[in-house]
């Protein structure tokens, strides 16, 4: 589909795929080979993924590391070699800097002349205005005399991308493709698709043209859309997991950005919707039906956590019935009670960490209802609750939970255990549940306690909800 905006006639002119007849990928599901009309635009990657190489119409363009061409321009070139590097045809197009890119003026072959062009970009990450100081006066001159003007380029986006067309087409100078989230932009034969490393991206359609790679990861929505259909407050920096773009209602650096993208990072442990660990997590889904925690946004920064408590009906949609705010602090254990029965009560957990992946499992407790009173081998009652290093003979190098209401001589312990006879009143963490049972309790209580242990059990608060449903006997 072309699109074509402020034209006198039909705005949307729609072809048979872009005339695409064929596309071969390799075993990472990138494209090596797009065959538009009979020709072809060829593409080579590394193990990894990374695009070396493209070939189209008998031009060949090398994408390189900055080290590369430090080597070559040692005295110009500064210590960060991960900056976007291309030649075409083995001549040197540009390579970044910090706020925007450095254009040769000629093919080079010892000292390095040319211009730097510098870039604004938008809250989004998106080029919307190029401009260099041509004359190094210091003053950018906007002109209409193409000898004297310093804007380079302008792009103004439609919010899945899509470029604006009819005004501000001017070009003063070489077009750059790397426009919207600063991505390239693969215009060759028509093809109009942004190469967002590790998936190509059509603006025009707001999804994606390959599979999303963590699929598995995010089941509630499709594989194929673009910044979970909200490109006005999401990005996606490399194509694997869409990030907020603003953090207590700031823009987040690109430091932020870059650090937010995949590295071989894992994805927040045991949720079936995640975006990528190592940012501060926010909101959260809570099935009271099922037990399982998704996480949906960084709505709440790296101070609060929102938790929606619902169920998600029929149509796959997730409908909430309550909204649980909890204030990080130094580090939380939330736990969720949704589901008991005469022997024993389940509770999902969630451990959130900025720095690191989440930790996610699930705690038996004895059967309800609640009580503070000690002795009746019943179920805590709900509440925020200090912990501190607990040891004995029979529990060494253990964890005890207390309040104003639950005495420390109660002895609420967190250990380990499978069954309700195992309780003893306290709480058995594990990786999984079925009814009266959780398991991996040993390794699930290793991860606990390896949080608890860095973070200092006095510096962390437990939270005990109960949202089981009627309180109904399952």
């Amino acid at each position: 589909m072309v699109f074509l905006c402020n034209t006198v006639g039909n705005d949307y002119v729609y072809d048979a795929n872009k005339n695409i007849t064929n596309i071969q990928y390799n075993y990472l599901n990138l494209p090596t080979q797009v065959t538009i009309n009979g020709q072809h635009i060829m593409y080579t990657y590394d193990a990894t993924g990374t695009k070396l190489r493209k070939t189209v119409n008998g031009v060949t363009t090398d994408y390189a590391k900055g080290g590369a061409l430090k080597k070559q321009f040692a005295t110009v070139f500064s210590e960060r070699a991960s900056w976007r590097v291309a030649y075409e045809n083995n001549v040197l197009q540009f390579f970044s800097q910090p706020e925007g890119y450095f254009e040769p003026s000629s093919p080079p072959s010892g000292e390095l002349v040319g211009a730097y062009v510098y870039q604004y970009k938008d809250h989004l990450g998106n080029i919307r205005l190029s401009y260099s100081d041509k004359n190094n006066d210091g003053i950018i001159l906007a002109s209409s005399d193409p000898n004297t003007n310093e804007i380079v380029e302008e792009n103004n986006y439609y919010p899945f991308g899509l470029e604006h067309k009819g005004y501000n087409a001017n070009i003063n100078g070489r077009h750059h493709k790397y426009m919207f989230g600063g991505k390239e932009q693969q215009d060759e034969l028509g093809l109009n698709w942004y190469d967002i490393t590790d998936r190509n991206y059509d603006p025009a359609l707001g999804r994606w043209m390959n599979l999303d790679p963590l699929a598995e990861k995010m089941r509630r929505h499709s594989p194929y859309n673009y910044a979970f259909d909200n490109p006005i407050f999401f990005i996606d920096a490399d194509g694997m997991s869409p990030i907020a773009s603003l953090r207590n209602g700031e823009q987040l650096s690109q430091k932020s950005i870059d650090n937010s993208a995949f590295g071989g990072n894992q994805i927040s442990g045991g949720a079936a919707y995640s975006v990528a660990a190592g940012r501060a997590p926010g909101e959260y889904d809570v099935d009271k039906n099922t037990g399982q925690i998704q996480k949906v946004s960084d709505k709440g920064g790296d101070k609060t956590d929102y938790f929606n408590v619902g169920t998600t009906n029929s149509e796959g949609k997730f409908v909430t019935d309550q909204t649980i705010t909890t204030e990080r602090g130094t580090g939380t254990i939330n736990s969720f009670r949704f589901t008991d029965t005469d022997q024993s009560t389940t509770s999902a957990f969630i451990i959130p960490q900025a720095g690191g992946k989440d930790i996610t499992g699930f705690f038996l407790e004895p059967a309800g209802p609640s009580t503070s009173v000690a002795n009746q081998d019943k179920r805590i009652p709900e509440g925020t609750f200090n912990i501190e290093n607990y040891s004995s003979d029979k529990y060494p190098s253990n964890f005890r939970l207390y309040n104003s209401d639950v005495s420390k001589s109660r002895k609420i312990l967190l250990h380990t255990g499978n069954y309700p006879s195992n309780t003893e009143g306290c709480l058995l963490c594990g990786k999984s549940f079925k009814k009266n049972f959780v398991g991996s309790s040993v390794n699930k209580f290793g991860e606990i306690k390896g949080f608890l242990n860095s973070t200092g059990a006095e510096n962390v608060k437990f939270n005990i909800f109960n949202v089981i449903p009627d309180e109904g006997k399952k």
